[in-house]
């Protein structure tokens, strides 16, 4: 089918509620256009909260490294045993509390900046120049179960070809193969090349064989394979069409010449032949002879 040139899917910071949608499905939009915006009223709340926490930290902090100086000094002062060996531990139980509440400042810093970057960006934008093609504000998922993006924006200026292989017969795919685009209702081509072949997002199909049994032992999976053209002038958006290897069968060919498979000849290193039909409609050996092997 033909496709667009290519689709950006756009997501959602989870954490943050969305406040405005500035587009619908099937608007033509730039890039640098905004799409939607976020409400930072809540991320802001969050970031004021974060800083207060932090300062929090900081003031235990200095109170735990003091209490780590006056536990140090006290052992330091005096001759008695037990009781150093009791000063012994709380110095060890205090110098944990500081690492510990060191650990979650560090921590505490990396949040804060999150939520400094978040409340500045109030705004997404369109990263290409496109055509909205779907927004999922309510989210949910596709077929395969995994999550649909909220909003897909897909590329216009041309056009790709989207197939399908079947798991049966999808390691004759190689990327970068040439291939003929053949219209389904007239004489029409097109070239193009193979570009990707995605292994990662199989779909389920059904072969052409049936069961009674229950199982899914007829079910195959299916791999999206997508062609750049060479040119798509003529072609529609959504256009059925069919793809095959590009062996040169769009060249025009000598007359005098036939092109052979080459299985069909024997002995082709020395004295080559073919099985062919005689005038009286049964099977000869036939030499012939040998051109450029293409």
């Amino acid at each position: 089918i033909v496709s667009p040139l290519g689709e950006t899917k756009i997501k959602k910071n989870d954490s943050m509620a969305v406040s405005d949608i500035r587009v619908k499905v099937g608007d033509t939009v730039k890039e640098g256009d905004v799409l939607f915006t976020y409400d930072l009223s809540e991320a802001r709340s969050n970031l004021e909260m974060a800083q207060l926490e932090l300062e929090q930290l900081n003031a235990t902090l200095e109170d735990q490294k003091a209490e780590v100086d006056r536990i140090q000094k006290l052992m330091d002062e005096t001759y008695d045993d037990a009781t150093k060996r009791q000063y012994s531990l709380d110095l060890r139980t205090a110098k944990v509390n500081v690492l510990t509440t060191q650990g979650n400042i560090a921590t505490k810093k990396k949040d804060i900046e999150k939520l400094k970057t978040s409340t500045k960006n109030a705004a997404v934008t369109s990263p290409v120049n496109g055509e909205v093609q779907s927004i999922n504000a309510d989210g949910g998922t596709d077929n395969n179960g995994n999550a649909l993006p909220f909003m897909t924006v897909v590329e216009t200026g041309g056009f790709r070809v989207k197939g399908y292989v079947n798991e049966n017969n999808a390691s004759v795919l190689t990327q970068g193969t040439a291939v003929v685009i053949r219209s389904r209702v007239s004489d029409q081509t097109w070239k193009g090349t193979i570009t990707m072949i995605d292994w990662e997002n199989a779909q389920q199909g059904n072969s052409n064989r049936s069961s009674d049994s229950g199982d899914d032992t007829t079910s195959s999976s299916r791999y999206p394979f997508y062609v750049e053209l060479d040119s798509s002038d003529g072609l529609l958006l959504g256009q059925h069409i069919y793809i095959e290897p590009d062996y040169g069968q769009e060249k025009q060919q000598d007359a005098n010449t036939l092109k052979l498979p080459a299985y069909f000849i024997n002995d082709a290193d020395g004295s080559p032949w073919v099985w062919a039909q005689n005038s009286k409609g049964k099977l000869e050996k036939r030499s012939l002879t040998l051109g450029d092997y293409d």
